[in-house]
């Protein structure tokens, strides 16, 4: 999969309604003692289904997107892979595997404390000590299932994490 993080067009405002968006990188000043509210793992859609992008509804009403293909698949909370059900092998990361969307819901309640993104990781903690991460070596994210090539970061991540008023970002 190329060009991920993917690259945002526009937001859904309403039925079949549409509105340009450039998103602008999330900084720590936009997240600092917001607590999340609600969570998804399927936010994001391309007009046929959706991409799988990480959404963290906070209590200003703003959205934190994290726009990676499947991205449950490279986020990790307190080291576990969310999920990599798109992968076989390495057994270890396997083992480490729960349900995705139970991880993120634990996170409801939680104050953001601190967030830095880099251009090809990114770490936030929480106000209970939790760490939602993503790992900047590719050996560390399960692979491809089918190509069993490493997920690769090859646009600037910090593009790919941004705050939105919806979940349905328009790819």
């Amino acid at each position: 999969m190329s060009d991920n993080p993917i690259k945002i067009k526009a937001i859904e405002v309403g039925y079949e309604k549409f509105e340009d968006f450039e998103p602008s990188p999330a900084k720590l000043e936009d997240l600092v003692d917001l607590k999340v509210v609600e969570t998804t793992t399927h936010a994001g859609t391309y007009g046929m289904g959706g991409p799988g992008f990480i959404g963290l509804k906070l209590d200003n009403e703003k959205i934190f997107i994290i726009s990676l293909w499947g991205a449950t698949g490279w986020v990790k909370i307190d080291g576990k892979i969310l999920d990599d059900g798109n992968w076989e092998g390495q057994d270890e990361l396997n083992e480490m595997s729960d349900n995705a969307d139970n991880k993120l819901n634990a996170l409801i309640g939680k104050k953001i404390v601190s967030y830095e993104c880099f251009e090809k990781s990114m770490k936030m903690e929480f106000d209970n000590g939790t760490k939602m991460t993503i790992d900047e070596s590719p050996e560390e994210r399960p692979r491809w299932k089918g190509t069993g090539e490493l997920k690769i970061i090859d646009s600037d991540l910090r593009e790919g994490c941004f705050l939105s008023d919806v979940y349905q970002v328009i790819i």
